[in-house]
């Protein structure tokens, strides 16, 4: 995560960044949760960082493409974004996706 926040404050002292589309994808950080209040804690760790990054211009796109959909709990701790947020798919974990509408299958 270290890395991911000092590739944030980059981002946040261009001057003149006008667009920026980001995609994460799921199967590059999450693992089995045990505690389902760690991994929201740990989705807002990873957005959070990207509050600092300002979009010139009032035509500017600052978009975040996650592959899976934020809890309620996640959407409530990481609060306000300067950012549009979009949801393309559902948690899975080791290949299987969830079932039953719980995104933690």
């Amino acid at each position: 995560m270290a890395i991911w926040r000092k590739i944030c404050f980059a981002l946040s002292n261009m001057d003149n960044l006008y667009n920026l589309r980001v995609h994460i994808h799921q199967e590059y950080f999450f693992v089995e949760p045990r505690d389902l209040s760690v991994t929201a804690e740990y989705v807002t760790g990873l957005l959070e960082p990207l509050k600092a990054i300002n979009i010139k211009g009032k035509d500017g796109v600052f978009e975040v493409t996650i592959g899976w959909t934020l809890t309620a709990e996640e959407r409530e701790m990481l609060g306000e974004v300067p950012f549009q947020i979009v949801e393309t798919g559902e948690r899975a974990y080791a290949g299987v996706k969830p079932s039953g509408g719980n995104p933690y299958g």
